[in-house]
């Protein structure tokens, strides 16, 4: 219709009412911006910016810069692509379609213009929903990062301690032995008394030592009480253990009727399992190993008492 007018604005009052009724913004500009016509849908997009004497189009938008969509235009006589104004105090977003058309003795511009505004706020909310997710569960990597050091360091303090345990017992009856031993043959000899001095600082500092590692086992486990599935430990303990128990040629064999739950210090709870297990193991370290012997340990939990019922056997 537009190419065959002389003048852009003849015929377009009889057509107005048509026009009207699209829910897309259509509208007619000089190659300048300034605007020969507007449907309604256009004048309600920019409601309030026309009213302010800004009858430019070019100079109604916050972006893209006009000298852009001329770049489009000059190339290939068309500009398709996202735009977008001030709205009051907020910014709305269209999908514009321009076309520029040759007339008899000038030239305009041809537009259509689809508001995306609600689309494009869609698309922003979720990406400060996925941003608001992703800051979470960064945060959530770096707890779980953190209690497991905390856990790590709890197991390595737990396994020092113990092993520190057998010297520590070794030097405290010893001396015991050796005291009475002196004391039936009623022998007085400086150089073992200062043996036995000597042993009883070294004993001394292994016990400051436990007690350190004591305390940082404790702070490293948290102190709260949860529900823990007992078969779940057990399994994992047992796991644990598995390369100790095959050099020492000692099967661990496991009976869990139920895996029920307790309330409990996962930490201490599974600290409890572990020692059970390790000692036991302990149990068959003085024996000689035979081939001909069946050295196994049995793991067994029962559902009445809601207690762990441990049996370590040849």
């Amino acid at each position: 219709m537009i190419a065959n007018l002389q003048n852009p604005q003849d015929g377009l009052k009889e057509n107005s009412y048509l026009l009207d009724l699209f829910d897309v913004a259509l509208f007619i500009i000089d190659t300048d911006g300034d605007i020969i016509y507007s449907n309604k849908t256009f004048s309600s997009l920019f409601k309030g910016n026309l009213n302010l004497n800004k009858n430019n189009f070019f100079k109604l938008l916050s972006s893209p810069p006009a000298k852009d969509i001329f770049t489009n235009l000059k190339t290939d006589n068309f500009f398709g692509g996202e735009i977008s104004w001030a709205k009051g105090t907020a910014t709305a977003y269209g999908d514009l379609r321009l076309k520029a058309v040759d007339l008899q003795d000038k030239q305009v511009l041809v537009g259509s213009l689809r508001d995306i505004t609600h689309r494009k706020n869609n698309e922003r909310q979720k990406s400060l929903l996925m941003r608001d997710t992703l800051s979470e569960l960064s945060a959530a990597q770096d707890m779980l990062m953190e209690s497991t050091k905390l856990a790590t360091i709890g197991k390595l303090s737990l396994e020092i301690n113990h092993e520190l345990q057998v010297p520590l017992q070794v030097i405290v009856s010893s001396q015991s032995f050796l005291k009475d031993r002196l004391a039936e043959l009623n022998i007085d000899d400086e150089e073992i008394n200062s043996i036995l001095k000597e042993s009883n600082t070294a004993a001394a500092k292994i016990r400051r030592q436990l007690d350190l590692l004591k305390s940082k086992a404790d702070s490293s486990s948290v102190e709260a009480e949860e529900e823990i599935n007992s078969g779940e430990v057990l399994l994992n303990s047992v796991s644990y253990f598995s390369h100790r128990s095959q050099s020492r040629k000692v099967k661990i064999h496991t009976e869990i009727k139920k895996n029920f739950t307790v309330k409990a210090n996962y930490d201490k709870f599974e600290n409890v399992i572990l020692n059970l297990i390790r000692n036991s193991l302990d149990a068959f370290e003085a024996s000689p190993i035979s081939d001909t012997d069946e050295r196994y340990i049995k793991v067994s939990s029962f559902e009445d008492s809601n207690l762990f019922s441990y049996c370590c056997r040849r």
